[in-house]
Formats: C-alpha cells, structure tokens, sequence
C-alpha cells in the first residue's frame, strides 16, 4: 500500500463555489449553487446542513485502499454530502458510500470517474437516494477508489487538530480499519465534508408473513394455525394494527384479532387462528385474512387460506329432523341424537342470532346494556346465549326463539378503549343450563368506545427542534365524560416524565415545560386520570429533535491592501444549521479583538469596519456563535496589506500632483 498526504497552493484554493452535483442513476439530479444555499427537495421536507467540517488545512490525504470519515446526524433522513476533493493523472473509479457499520453493507453509494473530477481543490455534491437515519448514532462516509498509484490518483481534503469533534478519520490497512492520527505535523484530522438532511414523519410499515392451508379435514371439527404480524418502517415508528376481515364461512377466533405500538425493534407478533370448520363434506375453502394498519388503511397485508374436508359426515339434515321427532317421545333417541353430534346440522343454517346494540360508534360508559334478537328456526329446541365485550362475559342466558335479549355490563371493570361486542348462542339438549354446541354466533359491525375516565387528551402541542438543556413548553388539554377534575402525566421519551399533574378542569388546557440533556429525537405522549384512578390510553406522540449544531466558521470580504489611518469595512457572514442568531468575534491583529457582537441573522451579510494604524501585514479573522453558546471554529486567516504609512502616501500625492500641474504649464505654453 502506498500512502501520500500532499500540499495544495493557497492560491489555488476556490473555497466556496460548487459546480459539480453527482446523484443516483434513479433519482433526479438538481442544480446547488452555494454551500451555505437550502435547498428545497419536495413539498414538505427542507434539507440544510446537518453535520459539517469545513476547516480545511491545505492538505489532502490518498490511499491505495478505503478512506472513512464518521459522524452522527441528528436528522432522521439523509439527502447528500458535499465532499472537497482533487485527483492528480488520470486515476480510475472512486465510489463514495455511506455505511452504519464499516464491515457492513453500503446502504447507498455513488461511483464517478477520473472524467468528472478536476485537477483543483473544489468541492463536489454526492446527492443520494435518500435514506433513513437512526438520529445520533454513528455511520461513516466510505472512500473507496480503485485503480491508482502515486502519481494518478484521487485527494480528500482534511483539518487537523481535530476540527470535528463528533467523528474520527479512518483508514484501511493490513485488512483492517483503524483511526487516522495523521502524518508528520498533521494530528487529530478529520476529513473535511457537508452532510445534509431533514426529518421526516416516522412512517410505520405493517408486514405479515404466513399462510393458512388445512387439507382432508373432519367437517364440522376444528382447526388452529398461525400467522406474522411485523413493523418494517422507521426504526422508531409505532404501528397500530387489527384483523380488518376473514370468510365468512366457519367460526374465527383471533388472539390477538389487534395491537398497538408495535415498533420494528419488537419484532414479529404471533397471531393464532382458532377455526371451527363447516359441516360440508368433500369440500373445498378459500378466502384471506386482511391486516389493516390503523392509522392508514391503505396499509394493509393478506394471508391466503385453503381448507378441504373429508367425504364424510355422519348425520344430514333430513336425518335430524327424524330422529328429533323420535327424540320427543323416546328420551333414549334424544341422548342419542346428540351423541351422534347432531348439532352440526344446525350449524349449516345461519342467522339464528343478531347483535342490535351496541352496534359500532358508540361512546359508551358505566353501565353498558347490549341488545341482541333470536330469531325463528325450526325445530325449536331449548337454547342458550351468552354475550361478551373484552374479557367480561354474561352467564348462559336462556333463550327462546323470535324473542330480544338485554344484558347490563358495569363497563368499569373493562379497560378504556375500543370493542365489539359479541352474542354465542348454544344448544343446550337436556336443558341442564350446560351449551352443548355453538349453532350460531355475531358480533358489533364495528368497533364503539367504552369511556368511563377521561378521554384520550389531544397530541402535545409544542417544538419539534431544540437544543440540549433549553427547557422547552408543550400543552394539551382532554375532557372527561362526566366533567370531573383530571390529572395529566407527560412521558418526555428520554426515560423520565412529568409526575401526575393536577388536578386540572375538563377541557382546560394545560402546559408543562421540559428540557433534554443530549442529543437524539424523543417521543413525546400525554396521558389522563380522573379522581377515582381511572387512566385514559397514552395520546399519539409528537416527535422533538434535539440538535447541537455550531454555525460554520465565517466567511470574510474587503480590500486586501490599503494604507494606515484610512478607515476600511469588511464584509462577514455565516450560516448556522438550525437557522438560530449569530455573534461574531473578530480579531483584528496581534491579538486586538472586538467584544462579541450581534445577534444577526443566520446567513445574514454584516458590514463591520477598522483603521490600521501603521504600515505592515496584518492577518485577521471572524468566529461565530448561536444564541445559544455553541462556537464555531476561526475562520480561514484573512491577509491585509499596508505596504506604505500615511505620511508618504500623503508626500506622493504631492508630487503627483505637482508633476500633473507642470505638464499642463508645459502644454500651454507650446499653443
């Protein structure tokens, strides 16, 4: 391997100005004109400066194998990066990729050649496909060139003393990666280099897997079998999910049949299919089970189903009828009817049952009285029914035909949230109180609300960027069904939260401030309680990310030569990531600075002016910090000239002035 670390000349330098965008072969390149420029990549989403090192040394470093440069975003989504680079001869490719892991996979990647890369220091834009970011963890822009040596190869530029201090430079060798520390005088670099990005909405993404097939099944029996339910989106996305729709042939039971909060980090949930198959023999089944997302429909999955039955059946219904008839003379027929599972030809009729109330809507608390109507069949046999909601049940209920049923549920002993209520009704054959098959079954259409504390308060209102240990005010308010007093506890998603806070009046809003000591994004969720310790469901989450984002080191502008005593102004800028207030701290020469002056507006052009005293060379230079305290690094030194004092400028001007008055004596005389 061979290894160079090379000097450009200052005058070379065109620090600035980036001419040259290179993207993915799928994805529509745009044009950037300035570093400092935010660029706008849809409707929505604004990519800015995340994380950058700007303070370049006049050095650039080649390698015959990978180069590295880690750093930690504190954006959720990756747009580009801007790296400054040069090449010498006519080198071959050089692949720029970023990476969570530096043995690991390229997780997007841009490769150009010797034909798009100039011999001078410029900066150049890699503008990927873009990508989700776990915030504050640390991934690596990856140098990768093939096809150089020494004299034809490709130079990233690079600061020294550590001019990034939240990554490492990193080098490959002796199939190894390890920590750049430089070369010679050169310690502590990083590679100099842009990285923007923006946040996006933490979009969860629901996945099933498995399927359902049964084959040369007993009919009227039962099966089990089991399917996936997974949340393949962002990494810190939260998926709510239910059972949407299955045949309607048989009996389903799912557990679970719903969930919430499912994160990627979870996992797989398991769901098991409980089914009581129809009565129909040397048949074939079909149909799917669709998974909804929630919170977008559109979301959804489907797990296909295949049953078939067996050719056999012990008992038709034109037999049924016989031996019932039988039965009610003969007891001794009776019991052996059902022994000869004569439920089954009642399971092949439907509608013996229907849920009226509550039917999907409602807001429902305390006592909760649901409704249910049996209709006519024939023959009429002694039955019984039973309803459910959650895990409350009623006892078996006797019930005759062509009659409505009611039956009050005390809702406080049911969690807070949303249900369906569900009527069994069952054949009870010897009237001993005891089911001896299900014959039919129905449930809600759709789901109501039982409420019997206070309601799911509203989203907390508040910022969604910040710094660390800034406290910062959100609010919320809920109301409770019967307007009692609630208390609100926050959960701040850094492992803390607010303590009950209270009690409040329904529907009043509240604020509550709270401050982050480190960088990342925090989940931020409400919840409500009422005097008798009943406790509303967690509100949906709103998303703050904490950043700690110096500005960039200033730019400076105005003459370079003058003489003392004569009053000059230069121009100084910056630009901060966060859009926050700039200061700015000159030094004017041997150590004479200003007091930090501002604030101005990130960006911002200041004119700021200052006599030299005396003739010499004078080198100065601007740093910046924000509102709140971070500091950028010095800008690059500023050199100004004063190559003659006052007095004999003043003495020249003289002379000049005398020689241009006896010329013109001279030319007047002559006509």
């Amino acid at each position: 391997m061979r290894k160079t670390i090379i000097s450009l000349l200052i005058a070379m330098l065109m620090i600035g100005t980036i001419s040259t965008t290179f993207a993915n072969a799928d994805y529509e390149e745009y044009e950037e004109n300035s570093m400092n420029k935010t660029q706008l990549r849809s409707s929505t989403n604004i990519d800015e400066i995340d994380q950058h090192n700007g303070a370049f040394c006049g050095y650039g470093d080649c390698d015959e194998e990978m180069l590295a440069q880690s750093f930690k975003p504190t954006r959720n989504t990756l747009s580009k990066i801007l790296i400054p680079l040069w090449k010498t001869g006519e080198p071959g490719t050089l692949k720029i990729s970023i990476k969570s892991d530096l043995d690991g996979n390229d997780l997007t990647d841009i490769t150009v050649n010797a034909g798009q890369i100039g011999s001078g220091y410029k900066w150049y834009t890699f503008d990927f496909k873009d990508i989700y970011f776990d915030v504050g963890q640390t991934y690596y822009i990856v140098w990768d060139p093939s096809d150089v040596d020494f004299e034809n190869n490709y130079y990233w530029g690079f600061g020294d003393d550590n001019p990034y201090p939240n990554g490492y430079a990193w080098d490959y060798d002796v199939d190894e990666w390890h920590i750049h520390n430089g070369e010679g005088t050169m310690n502590d670099i990083d590679f100099c280099f842009s990285q923007y990005g923006y946040n996006t909405e933490m979009i969860p993404d629901l996945y099933c897997t498995g399927s359902l097939s049964w084959s040369s099944i007993t009919p009227g029996s039962s099966v089990i079998g089991s399917f996936e339910v997974s949340n393949i989106g962002h990494s810190q996305s939260e998926l709510n999910w239910r059972i949407e729709s299955y045949p309607d042939w048989g009996t389903w039971t799912f557990s679970p049949s719903s969930g919430n909060h499912l994160s990627p980090s979870d996992g797989t949930v398991s769901v098991n299919v409980f089914v009581e198959i129809p009565d129909d023999t040397y048949e074939h089944f079909s149909g799917e089970v669709k998974i909804i997302n929630i919170d977008d429909p559109s979301d959804s999955s489907t797990i296909p189903i295949s049953l078939s039955t067996q050719k056999t059946r012990m008992f038709n219904t034109v037999s049924f009828r016989f031996f019932e008839k039988i039965s009610n003379i003969f007891s001794f027929f009776r019991q052996l009817t059902f022994n000869l599972d004569i439920c089954k030809p009642l399971q092949l009729q439907s509608d013996y049952c229907e849920i009226i109330y509550p039917n999907g809507g409602e807001e429902l608390c305390d006592l909760c009285e649901v409704e249910w109507q049996i209709y006519s069949y024939y023959p009429p046999l002694p039955l019984l029914s039973r309803v459910i909601i959650g895990c409350e049940s009623s006892d078996y209920i006797p019930a005759t035909t062509g009659e409505g049923y009611k039956y009050s549920f005390n809702t406080r002993s049911i969690h807070d949230g949303s249900y369906k209520a569900k009527v069994i009704l069952y054949l009870d054959s010897d009237e001993d109180g005891n089911p001896d098959c299900v014959i039919d079954e129905d449930e809600s259409d759709s789901f109501f609300n039982i409420v019997n504390g206070p309601r799911i308060p509203e989203k907390p209102i508040g910022p969604v960027e910040g710094r660390p240990e800034v406290a910062y005010s959100y609010s919320t308010s809920t109301t409770h069904h019967a307007n009692k007093m609630i208390k609100y506890k926050f959960s701040w998603g850094d492992g803390t939260d607010s303590g009950w806070l209270g009690p409040y009046l329904s529907g009043v809003t509240i604020a509550v401030n709270h401050s982050w000591e480190t960088i990342g994004t925090y989940s931020i969720k409400v919840k409500a309680m009422d005097s008798a310790i009943k406790e509303s469901q967690w509100s949906e989450a709103l998303y703050m990310v904490i950043t700690e984002n110096p500005p960039l080191p200033p730019t400076i502008q105005g003459p370079s030569t003058g003489v003392p005593d004569i009053e000059y102004s230069y121009n100084i800028s910056t630009f901060d990531p966060e859009g926050d207030s700039v200061y700015y701290l000159i030094d004017w020469y041997h150590d004479i600075s200003s007091d930090w002056i501002g604030p101005y507006n990130s960006g911002e052009t200041v004119c700021v002016s200052h006599i030299f005293p005396e003739k010499g060379s004078y080198s100065i230079k601007v740093k910046a910090k924000d509102e709140y305290g971070m500091e950028s690094n010095w800008s690059d030194p500023f050199v100004i000239s004063m190559p003659k004092n006052r007095e004999n400028n003043q003495k020249e001007q003289v002379v000049l002035e005398n020689f241009q008055h006896m010329q013109l004596l001279k030319f007047y005389r002559k006509t």
